[in-house]
């Protein structure tokens, strides 16, 4: 060996977040949805399971649906004021989704929207929720007149020991 030590050239490498890890896409053609007013109801043709989501909820999932990134959604309702940031509600309601595989982040490498996403406060501070329901003929087996939730309303049906039965809420704060 030589006295002299050999040198290797220092490289810098700046790490820059991957933009496509941001962007979401309804996870295949089994995910249906259909928007009513403020109202989004999607059914997983695959499971057979549908779920609603109202106000800021239809509005994110929506927002997924046109392309725009989980940031920029974000962004839209940081400007807004509507949510604490340090609370995190439109990324655990994007979480929600993904757990139920309704959504699946993008691998296309899609831009997504370039324009901008504006929320207002129409709903308040009400936080986005989907609501999960079980198969639709373990709905039509319910009886609307006795089989029901008395303060829920169909189609809750009464509180049993069959949790199976009842619908389900995802991204409420707990």
């Amino acid at each position: 060996f030589a006295q002299e030590a050999n040198q290797f050239p220092r490289i810098d490498l700046d790490v820059l977040p991957n933009g496509r890890l941001d962007h979401y896409a309804v996870n295949g053609p089994g995910i249906v949805h259909e928007n009513m007013d403020d109202e989004t109801v999607i059914i997983n043709t695959r499971t057979g399971a549908y779920y609603t989501a109202n106000g800021y909820a239809s509005l994110i999932w929506n927002a997924i649906v046109d392309g725009y990134p989980e940031s920029r959604i974000v962004s839209a309702f940081a400007a807004a004021a509507i949510f604490p940031a340090d609370q995190k509600i439109v990324e655990r309601f994007v979480k929600s989704l993904v757990a139920e595989r309704l959504i699946t982040r993008s691998e296309t490498g899609e831009t997504g929207r370039r324009g901008d996403l504006r929320v207002d406060g129409r709903f308040g501070t009400l936080a986005p929720v989907l609501a999960r329901y079980p198969e639709p003929r373990q709905l039509i087996r319910l009886d609307p007149v006795r089989g029901i939730n008395q303060q829920a309303g169909w189609p809750h049906p009464p509180a049993t020991n069959d949790v199976g039965s009842q619908a389900s809420v995802f991204g409420s704060t707990s």
